[in-house]
């Protein structure tokens, strides 16, 4: 099977990286260690020749005096003691020469101490003769072996000099090596990069699909390629997306099928009601008042029930939240003010609108749900004769809508506990008809799909609560 770098699995995706990025660093480093390791071998050879040259030219200087002065003290006195001397700092001579020539490398130290090894024992050959040379004569043979002793000097240290550059000229090129070597710092950073991207950009791509079906987007098909295991998970997903979008449809369905079939015969029931309510169909007695009365308020509960399921499954069906258009926000409040018309007028409150032109690319209906459920609450807990201030402008590209009433606010606790299904908090005064506790979570789960936010707060210096509604206008597209 044939492997890429796109299909590669995350595994070994992650090995070839990671070779790819040590190997260089572990070769440089060895090749680095290497030449230090040669730079510093050399330095101690340099160092031992360089020492071991130096002290046999001492050597030989200090052997060569002593020659020098022993064999004139015998040339004067004739002791045999001093002969004795005199054959024994020759062969001092002679050993040190002999450590010259083993210890340099150069030919012309080696023709040097050749040379002087046979002025020295010629030398000897005089001074044992029967006829001995004259004083004057053993210090022009000296004087011919310093020279020459002189010379070897000159030498060594030509020879000192040459290592010394030689250890430097290494120096050199060991610290190119090394400043070169630091350019694989970057190349190895830019590889870490590139594999980190290859495997981070799959997983982020994944993260993005997880949460469009978090937010109950099951309209698009997930395919995926990149490393296998991706590609597994992303096969996964794609089976319970389908999944997940027929159970979304079979649930749409129900919903609005249960809630036809109830709303049918419900009608009959609350046409009837009325009708004995109204004492169109006779005279009531107290009593038959007082049940028809409690039938009239159940009926108008259950019916606010099933429009509240309605509106609920607007937020469980997936594909009526598809479509969008430009919203123009100040019709949209109008519209739905118009809707709450008889409530409004009912309890006698002024509205006092602030709207800036703002138009939203959105689906109007579930805006239209939204700000219903939000501009319901506000109403239902306003006193008589209040007013509802209802204020949206842009700010930092969002479109921010507040509605504040003036009714008795929120408790703490109940903040918290608004937005969960079926939650009722305290009754307002002389409701009729007692919630069904979803508009807030309706409003809540449409408002996650559209990747906005609502925050409720109290007045800080007055009566009321503020629901503050925010919406991205640049991801409502």
């Amino acid at each position: 099977m044939n492997l890429t770098l796109r299909n590669i699995s995350i595994k070994h995706l992650t090995i070839f990286g990671f070779t790819s990025v040590i190997l260089p660093l572990v070769l440089t480093l060895l090749y680095g260690s290497q030449k230090l390791h040669q730079l510093a071998e050399q330095s101690a050879s340099s160092i031992s020749s360089v020492a071991a040259t130096v002290a046999n030219d001492r050597q030989l200087s200090a052997s060569l005096n002593l020659l020098q002065r022993t064999a004139s003290q015998y040339i004067v006195l004739e002791e045999k003691e001093l002969l004795d001397r005199v054959y024994r700092q020759q062969q001092q001579v002679n050993r040190v020469l002999k450590q010259y020539e083993q210890q340099a490398s150069s030919r012309a130290i080696n023709e040097l101490c050749q040379s002087l090894r046979q002025e020295v024992n010629k030398t000897m050959l005089q001074i044992t003769a029967l006829e001995r040379p004259s004083l004057d004569d053993l210090q022009q043979y000296f004087k011919t072996m310093n020279h020459l002793s002189a010379q070897l000097g000159n030498e060594s240290e030509a020879l000192i000099q040459f290592q010394v550059s030689r250890v430097q000229s290494s120096a050199n090129t060991t610290q190119k090596v090394l400043l070169n070597s630091v350019f694989i710092i970057p190349v190895t950073i830019i590889i870490a990069i590139l594999f980190s991207l290859m495997i981070l950009k799959p997983l982020q791509s994944l993260q993005r699909k997880i949460q469009r079906l978090e937010t109950g987007k099951f309209d698009d098909e997930i395919l995926f390629s990149g490393a296998t295991e991706v590609q597994n998970i992303a096969k996964a997903l794609e089976r319970m997306r389908q999944r997940l979008h027929t159970l979304e449809q079979q649930k749409s369905s129900f919903i609005r099928h249960i809630s036809h079939e109830l709303k049918t015969p419900l009608a009959a029931i609350r046409e009837g009601t009325e009708l004995l309510y109204d004492n169109s169909l006779g005279q009531l007695n107290d009593g038959q008042y007082e049940v028809t009365e409690i039938m009239r308020s159940n009926v108008n509960r259950l019916q606010m029930l099933i429009e509240g399921l309605l509106d609920f499954n607007i937020v469980l069906d997936s594909t009526s939240l598809l479509s969008a258009a430009p919203v123009n926000i100040s019709l949209l409040i109008e519209e739905c003010l118009a809707a709450r018309k008889l409530e409004l007028n009912g309890k006698n409150i002024e509205t006092v609108l602030n709207i800036d032109a703002i138009t939203l690319t959105t689906n109007s209906k579930q805006l239209s749900v939204i700000f219903d459920n939000v501009l319901s609450n506000a109403i239902k807990y306003s006193p008589n004769n209040g007013k509802i201030f209802i204020d949206v402008f842009e700010d930092e590209q969002q479109l921010i809508c507040t509605i504040a009433d003036q009714g008795p606010g929120i408790t703490s606790p109940a903040i918290e506990k608004v937005f969960d299904a079926f939650y009722q908090g305290p009754a307002p005064e002389n409701a009729p008809i007692k919630s069904s506790g979803l508009g807030l979570t309706i409003v809540k789960e449409l408002l996650k799909r559209l990747n906005g936010t609502i925050v409720l707060k109290n007045h800080s210096n007055k009566r009321g609560l503020i629901a503050m509604i925010k919406l991205n206008l640049t991801d409502n597209q």
